[in-house]
């Protein structure tokens, strides 16, 4: 049993340590003993499908490794492994943990503490995620979202105050500085060398900025419209997901390069959008009230007629885990994230 009070850095490396110690005495004693994973990938929701081009040695269920929580959302599989993937030795994870599903920060960067005690220098990151819209309501809809569904960018930074700092806690020097620099929290040298790949191979990779949000209800139209304004300053898009800025926070700490990859999955519901709703509603439902100031419609009927325009521009969880997971998307990602790892050198 955790107690809350040591809970921290300091008590998820001394755990990831531990667990370390029971894959490689229960695994590596066979047919992993000259395995020397170098690089982690951590693949989000419904990116897992990747994973399936490493050549497995050993595949263990998250349930199966002390300390370490099973997903249980769709689209993350809570498996880890193995094997060489495009030549190199991997440790592949299909699926991560959530500060919405009940996790701590902590417990949501628990697998950047195993990988690292495992061998791993390189953390290769994905997260799917909603885009904001160009703050400009002069721009058509198209013109206002720089981005479509299945566009992949890198993440070039994050803002991280939306969800608890996984580094809160004890902390000891050999582990890590607790003041830790972020210039290079999203490795300046791997993105680099993921922009170069995707012109190699002819991909559009844009750049954006990535914030994680607590979970589990999507952005409201304003929050999505304070994300418009962060995107017209920071000078490109604004992608808001539900993860992976613990993994980033505890890679730079460790030091650990990273790298961040976002999959576009909708379009988020700005107040221009909710608007543009009530707008159409209204004009579909010409009266409100009768004379006698009873409704027209009934509440079934005019909340359908409103549903309409929701409908169209309301993300949904299987939809999102759908475009992430699509056929056209790991292709992509395949090419990228391969490409990264072959091109890596130590």
């Amino acid at each position: 049993m955790k107690n809350n009070m040591i809970e921290g850095p300091f008590f998820s490396y001394s755990s990831a340590q531990s667990a370390a110690g029971e894959i490689k005495k229960d695994v590596y004693r066979n047919s992993l003993q000259n395995i020397d994973p170098k690089i982690m990938l951590v693949l989000g929701s419904g990116c897992g499908d990747v994973a399936d081009n490493i050549e497995t040695v050993a595949e263990i269920p998250y349930k199966n490794i002390p300390y370490m929580q099973e997903p249980t959302v769709d689209g993350h599989k809570g498996v880890l492994k193995i094997g060489k993937y495009h030549g190199k030795d991997v440790l592949g994870f299909q699926g991560r943990n959530h500060y919405y599903e009940g996790h701590s920060a902590h417990d949501a960067s628990f697998m950047i503490y195993l990988a690292k005690h495992l061998g791993a220098e390189v953390a290769i990151m994905t997260s799917a995620g909603g885009i904001a819209p160009k703050y400009n309501s002069k721009l058509s809809d198209k013109e206002r979202y720089p981005a479509k569904p299945g566009d992949l960018f890198l993440v070039e930074d994050v803002d991280p105050n939306l969800l608890p700092s996984s580094l809160r806690g004890p902390i000891l020097k050999e582990i890590g500085a607790r003041f830790k620099g972020t210039m290079n929290m999203s490795s300046i040298y791997l993105g680099l060398m993921a922009k170069e790949i995707a012109k190699y191979q002819k991909m559009e990779l844009g750049s954006c900025i990535y914030v994680p949000r607590q979970g589990p209800n999507y952005e409201t139209p304003l929050e999505v419209t304070l994300l418009s304004h962060m995107s017209a300053i920071a000078g490109m898009p604004v992608v808001g997901g539900m993860s992976l800025v613990p993994e980033l926070e505890a890679a730079n700490m460790l030091g650990m390069e990273s790298v961040a990859i976002a999959v576009v999955t909708n379009q988020m519901f700005d107040l221009e959008a909710r608007e543009k709703i009530k707008s159409d509603a209204e004009f579909e439902l010409v009266i409100v009230v009768d004379e006698e100031d009873r409704a027209i419609h009934t509440l079934k009927e005019g909340c359908k007629i409103v549903g309409k325009g929701i409908q169209q521009n309301q993300p949904h969880h299987e939809e999102v885990t759908a475009t992430a997971g699509s056929k056209n998307v790991t292709e992509k990602l395949e090419k990228l994230i391969g490409g990264l790892v072959k091109a890596l050198r130590f």
